[in-house]
Parts: structure tokens; C-alpha cells; sequence
């Protein structure tokens, strides 16, 4: 096994050792830690859950957890929860009696857990929020919305890209969809799309290191979807591995098909067996007629990566334009407005200039991660934590008269939006062409919790001279709207910016 050098958030897995006799991360006790979704809607509950790994490798007993939550002008509130409860199965996850208790605005939980090793009381520890080596614990942080996310009447937001804990593998794990939707619940989404990764289903779920049958994994992750209620909407898929048009591994996100597709070029599993299982075009034939996505279509990586797992970037010719079920949108804002996402946005505008009708994705590729990402940063030594990519932050919202209650009402959303340009990318604030009216009206709302809206930027792309231009309002105020011209352009596209720091972009309007 080969250590995976790509930077993605995850729950991170300590105990691998790769066949070495020491690791600086590996400890004789499970991991254990606390999670909640990073933002949470006016009066929806909020899922803390206790998340433990490998306690059936090192079984524990854990007494009691003690809750500390602070928020500004708030009194500080405590709370002891009682658990006594034994663990000793590969994962654990088990949600907690929690309440914000109507707090408001940023709010901090810092957490002590009373364990010991089962068996063994004489070996009670103390654990501060986490007991990740080498990363100081931290406080789980909830934005506690005064508002709910601004968003107009019949568009539905959701998470595009993210893992379940059938993504297990020797560095990461993910969380169990019914957590996903009770986070997506809190988070005000109305749909998730599961997208694990197509080579980790070639192996057992509670052990990583076994060969499993591929399709009876992917069928459990279908089973486990289908027994949740229906709303929001969870929708089984894969982040299939896939060759492009110079024979690299790059990603492809697909949701609601049938059956596995098989992906494992940069698995890791094979050493530097490491060619493409299909090539893209294979695959977006295998997934016809469900919509797909490029994931994280240009971000960056070092050359030893691309050296040990072939891996590579899209190009013009990897988006199946020619054949029966093109890419639909290029998940280019990863979590986080990077170089990725820089470069991804570019190669986005360069698709439109050129008259293809592909839409922006917005995804976080969160492993679980609903607050913290942490994850290996020197190999057997280290490991790092922040909050950039979490489950839900940046979400894709999609116009659909009806609610989005199955796979094939979201699949229409998203074929009539690359036709119709309803559709916005956002991690707070909603800025969408309006479906109701007959010119081309452009709309953008705000609320306290994200700021008010600065700016909008409105783009118009010409295709003939391969350029945009571009025209800049200064707003200051909440709500905005205004009808725009194309004056002889191809499309218009607009993004918005708020005066704390959050952003929209709105799909390309074609004339």
C-alpha cells in the first residue's frame, strides 16, 4: 500500500503502520473524538455525535463525556453525559443529547471524555475534544444561523461531493449516511450525494486490508440510503477513478446509477500498477443517462504524485462532448477558494467561451469532516487539522418546480439548468437568475449571518472573441435585483460577494 499523497479531508486513521515496526501516530487506544455539523439552521436540532475507530483492535470503555459551550453574551453553559458504555467494533458512531439551547452566532463546544481501556479502570484518561498525536485539540465550532441560508422559493441546495465510511482505507474514513443526512437536515441542504471512492469498495469495509466483493459492497451502500427517510434526499454514487485522454488517473462524481463501477488506477493498493480501469468516456457511457461531474478538475499536485499515481488534470477533450452523455458540471470550489479552485474556474469560463453548456459544481469532498478536517501530514509522523473542506459548507442549488424527492427529479434539475442556467454555487449567501421572469432578471440575497451583499459582478461572454466582459455593482444592502441585457453576447454569468467574506456564482444564462 502506498501512502495517498492527495490532500483531501477526511476522519484520519492513525493505526497503519505499513508493514514498519513504529509509527509516531500509532497509539494502543482507538480513535476518539466529537463531531457536529459546522453550521446549523434556525430551530433545527443539532447532531453531536461521539465517533470512535478501531475499537475492536484496542477495546475501551467510555465513562462519561463533559460538555462546555460558549457563545458571545451568552452564559456558559455545561453539561455532563453520562455514557458507560463498553466499544469494541471496528466503528462507532453514536449521537448525544445535545441542545445550543437557542444560542446564537458562533458558538465553541469543548468536550472532556472519561475512558479506559476495557478491563483495565486503572487506565482512565482524560481526553480534550480529540486524542489525535501531534495536533493540540481543538473546539468544535457552530455557526448558529439567526436566519435561515437565504435561498429563493423552489430552489433546492445540496452537498455534491463527500464520503461515506464505505470510503475505509489505510489513511482516511468517512461517516454513515444517516449522520450525513441528519447533518444535511441541520445544515438547511435538501439533498446529499454520497461519492465514495470506486477502489475502496474493492475492499472490506470494517478492515481495509481484505479483498471484498466490489457490487455487494456498493449494493450495502444502496441498502443503507434506501432504508433512510426520504427527505433530504441521499442519493448513493462514486468518485470513480478514471483515465483521461493522456492515459491519467483523474475523478469523476457519479450518483444514482445501478450497478459499481469499477475504478483503481490511483488507488494506491497496486504500487505503480497504477493505469486507469476506464477512461472517462467509458465511464460516462457506463453512467448514461445520470448526470456527471469532473471532480476538482485542476488542482494542483506535486510531481511525485503524478509520478507514483499517474495522476493528472482534465483537458478540453476529456469532457465527452462528443458522445451520449457529456459532463455536466466541473466541481471546480473544492471547499475552498484555492488554486484549484482558481485554475478549475478558468477552465470553467474557457468551456463557456467555447459555447459548452457546463455548469459550476460546488462540493467539499468531506471524509465525515462536518467540523474539522484532520488528516496525515507527514506520513508515520504527523498529522494536520483545520476547517477548510466540511460536510455541506459549499453547496450547488438547482431550480425544480416539485421537491427534490428522488434521483431522477434531481437528475432533471440539473440537465434542464445546463439549458436554462438555474442553478448557483454558494457557502451562504443565494444569487440566481429568476426563473419567473420573461427578461433576464438577476437576483442576489443575503442575510446578518453572511454580511451584507458588496458586490456583484456581472460577466458577459462573447464567444467569437474568446473573452468576457465584465460589470461591476456596488450594492450594501441585502436584497438586490436587476434586469440585465445581453448586449450581443453569448451568455451572461454573474458572481456576488458579501462584506464578511462569503460568495455566490451563478450558473452561465445563454441567450
Amino acid at each position: 500500500m502506498i501512502f495517498r499523497l492527495l490532500e483531501s479531508p477526511n476522519y484520519a486513521e492513525t493505526h497503519y503502520k505499513f508493514k514498519l515496526p513504529w509509527s509516531r501516530l500509532h497509539k494502543s487506544w482507538p480513535e476518539i473524538f466529537l463531531d457536529a455539523p459546522c453550521r446549523v439552521e434556525p430551530l433545527q436540532p443539532v447532531p453531536l455525535v461521539l465517533v470512535l475507530r478501531d475499537a475492536n483492535l484496542y477495546p475501551v470503555r467510555i465513562k462519561s463525556i463533559h460538555l462546555e459551550i460558549n457563545a458571545l453574551s451568552w452564559p456558559t453553559l455545561r453539561e455532563k453525559v453520562v455514557v458507560e458504555q463498553d466499544f469494541d467494533q471496528a466503528f462507532h458512531f453514536v449521537e448525544l443529547p445535545f441542545s445550543l439551547e437557542g444560542r446564537k452566532g458562533q458558538v465553541s463546544v469543548n468536550a472532556t471524555i472519561e475512558v479506559h481501556k476495557l478491563g483495565k479502570p486503572q487506565s482512565l484518561k482524560r481526553i480534550k475534544n480529540w486524542n489525535f498525536p501531534t495536533i493540540n485539540p481543538r473546539p468544535l465550532g457552530i455557526h448558529a444561523l439567526e436566519f435561515p441560508n437565504p435561498k429563493p422559493s423552489q430552489w433546492w441546495s445540496g452537498e455534491t461531493h463527500c464520503h461515506t465510511w464505505h470510503s475505509s482505507d489505510p489513511v482516511e474514513f468517512g461517516a454513515p449516511p444517516w449522520l450525513l443526512q441528519k447533518a444535511a437536515q441541520s445544515l438547511g441542504l435538501d439533498f446529499v450525494l454520497c461519492t465514495d471512492h470506486s477502489y475502496d469498495f474493492d475492499f472490506q469495509q470494517a478492515n481495509y486490508r481484505l479483498a471484498a466483493d466490489s457490487e455487494q459492497r456498493w449494493q450495502e451502500l444502496q441498502q443503507e440510503v434506501q432504508s433512510l427517510p426520504p427527505y433530504p434526499l441521499v442519493i448513493a454514487g462514486e468518485e470513480v477513478s478514471c483515465g483521461n485522454s493522456r492515459g491519467e488517473n483523474v475523478h469523476l462524481l457519479v450518483c444514482g446509477h445501478k450497478n459499481h463501477i469499477p475504478g483503481a488506477g490511483d488507488s494506491g493498493r497496486r504500487w505503480l500498477k497504477n493505469h486507469p480501469t476506464h477512461s472517462i468516456n467509458e465511464v460516462l457511457e457506463m453512467a448514461s443517462p445520470v448526470p456527471c461531474f469532473a471532480a476538482h478538475p485542476q488542482q494542483p499536485m506535486s510531481a511525485l504524485e503524478r509520478f507514483v499515481f499517474r495522476r493528472g488534470y482534465y483537458q478540453n477533450e476529456d469532457l465527452g462532448l462528443n458522445g451520449s452523455n457529456p459532463i455536466a458540471g466541473l466541481e471546480f470550489w473544492n471547499g475552498m477558494q484555492d488554486e484549484g479552485y482558481k485554475i478549475g474556474r478558468l477552465f470553467w469560463i474557457e468551456q463557456l467561451l467555447q459555447g459548452q453548456r457546463i455548469l459550476p459544481i460546488g462540493g467539499n469532498d468531506a471524509h465525515g469532516d462536518l467540523n474539522h478536517y484532520t488528516g496525515v501530514k507527514t506520513p508515520l509522523w504527523s498529522l494536520k487539522a483545520n476547517r477548510a473542506r466540511l460536510f455541506g459548507r459549499t453547496r450547488t442549488v438547482f431550480y425544480a418546480a416539485n421537491p427534490l424527492l428522488s434521483p431522477a427529479t434531481l437528475q432533471q434539475s440539473i440537465a434542464q439548468a445546463q439549458q436554462s442556467g438555474y442553478a448557483y454555487v454558494s457557502d451562504g449567501p443565494a444569487l440566481w437568475w429568476d426563473q419567473n421572469s420573461d427578461s433576464a432578471k438577476l437576483c442576489g440575497l443575503s442575510t446578518p449571518d453572511f454580511g451584507t451583499i458588496e458586490m456583484i459582478q456581472v460577466f458577459r461572454g462573447y464567444g467569437n472573441q474568446k473573452v468576457e466582459k465584465q460589470e461591476i455593482y456596488t450594492v450594501g444592502i441585502n436584497k438586490w435585483e436587476k434586469n440585465m441585457d445581453f448586449d450581443g453576447a453569448d451568455y451572461m454569468r454573474a458572481e456576488l460577494h458579501t462584506r464578511l467574506g462569503y460568495k455566490a456564482m451563478t450558473a452561465a444564462l445563454w441567450a
